[in-house]
This record gives C-alpha cells, sequence and structure tokens, in this order.
C-alpha cells in the first residue's frame, strides 16, 4: 500500500468517525478550536466533554513526560497531559488565566488536555481538510493530522492516537 493510499484510509477514517449533529450537513466537521503559543489547533467538537479552568491538580511523580497529573472531576479521577509537551515544545509548565483543561471523550477514556487558551468553535467544510506537508517546520509533525485551510487561517488538527500514545 503506498503512503499516498494510507493516507487516503486515514482521512476516510477520520471522517467517517465524526459525528453528526441534527444542524449540520454530513459534509461539515465542528472543531473546538484552541491555541497553543501562537498557532491554531482543533479538535472535533463531538469528543469534548467539558472544558475546565486550571486548578486543582495533582502532580504524578516519576510519570510520563507529557502528564501532568491527575484531577477528580466529580469523583472520576481523570489524566492531564501538557499538549505542549507533546507537540515537543520544552517550556515550563506555566499556566495564565485564559488556559484551559479540555476533557476529551477519546475510545471511551476521558483524559485532559490542558492548553494555552480556548478560542471557539468553528464549522468547517470536510473538503477543507488536507494533509500535512510533507516538509514541515512543526516540531512534531506526527502529531498532526490534517490541516484544515480557512480563507483567514490554518487550524491544525492533531492526531489523538498519537497523541494519547506519547
Amino acid at each position: 500500500m503506498s503512503d499516498q493510499t494510507a493516507k487516503l484510509i486515514t482521512k476516510q477514517n477520520f471522517l467517517e468517525k465524526s459525528r453528526v449533529s441534527s444542524n449540520r450537513s454530513e459534509e461539515e466537521l465542528d472543531l473546538v478550536c484552541f491555541s497553543i503559543q501562537d498557532e491554531t489547533y482543533g479538535i472535533e467538537l463531538s469528543l469534548l466533554q467539558e472544558i475546565l479552568k486550571v486548578k486543582n491538580i495533582t502532580i504524578v511523580p516519576q510519570g510520563p513526560d507529557a502528564l501532568i497529573g491527575i484531577i477528580n472531576l466529580r469523583g472520576v479521577l481523570i489524566s492531564v497531559v501538557n499538549f505542549k509537551k507533546c507537540l515537543g515544545v520544552r517550556e515550563p509548565n506555566e499556566t495564565s488565566d485564559q488556559s484551559r483543561i479540555l476533557i476529551v471523550d477519546y475510545k471511551r477514556r476521558l483524559t485532559g488536555i490542558l492548553v494555552d487558551q480556548v478560542q471557539e468553535i468553528v464549522r468547517i467544510h470536510k473538503e477543507r481538510l488536507v494533509d500535512p506537508p510533507e516538509e514541515s517546520s512543526h516540531p512534531r509533525d506526527d502529531m498532526i493530522a490534517f490541516i484544515a485551510k480557512l480563507e483567514s487561517e490554518e487550524i491544525i488538527i492533531p492526531n489523538l492516537e498519537r497523541l494519547f500514545q506519547s
């Protein structure tokens, strides 16, 4: 199987997994957009369970590098990962008043993703999804599934499978 065929299959699987809401067509995708440094990322809105302010994270000693710790959300312990570290950005675990934890339900497992700021929810047409460039300046281009090209910006859609494996 060629790389191009594998990418098409991957893109087709991604699009088939996106859930259809009653207010959009099957050709559209809703993304919750957030920022990490100066870049905009988006994950499928149907995967998002909650957006939380950053507080009360219990540090897990000697855990994986990207794991910040765990939170107790109404009696459920949820791992919180630092999205910056998953992307290879080596900065201190600093948060601001704008920082948020996205609670994502991926493959029936709740995980918190620490982001710099939540921006907006956008609806895009699926034909705007393109594969990442072969030669990218992004530090961890293996973490990028697709790029949504809009008129005024690009939204990077992370590969959640790889994100949660790291």
